[in-house]
Formats: C-alpha cells, structure tokens, sequence
C-alpha cells in the first residue's frame, strides 16, 4: 500500500489474473507501510514470516518437502 514502484491496482490486477489461472496458488496479503523494498529485501520480520510461511505452505501443496 505505500509502494513508489507499484500501485496497488497493478498488485490487485495481478492476483485476479493469476487466481483466475490457479486459485490456489494465488494468495495476497497487504502490509500497511511496507513497500516494493521492503518485501525484496525482506528488512522487516513481518515481511520475512510471511514469505517463508507462503513458500513452506506451496512447497507442501506440491509435495516437494524433500527440498526444504
């Protein structure tokens, strides 16, 4: 939501396109204050939790716990 790089309308428009494609693998999550760095680099644990939280969760949908 306070991103300089990309609005939040481009983010929106492309999770419905990709929910459209596969709806379980589209998940999205806003953090208030946070932007397009913050989420790259991962600076805040917040943002760090979420990622590893969403990678585990499709790394096990895809059964592919072997690479975790």
């Amino acid at each position: 939501m306070n991103d300089s790089l990309i609005r939040a309308d481009d983010v929106l428009e492309h999770y419905y396109r990709l929910k459209a494609h596969n709806s379980k693998g589209a998940r999205i999550t806003v953090f208030e204050g946070f932007g397009h760095n913050d989420f790259t680099y991962a600076t805040h644990d917040s943002v760090s939790r979420e990622f590893r939280k969403t990678l585990k969760g499709y790394l096990h949908e895809q059964d592919i716990s072997s690479l975790t």
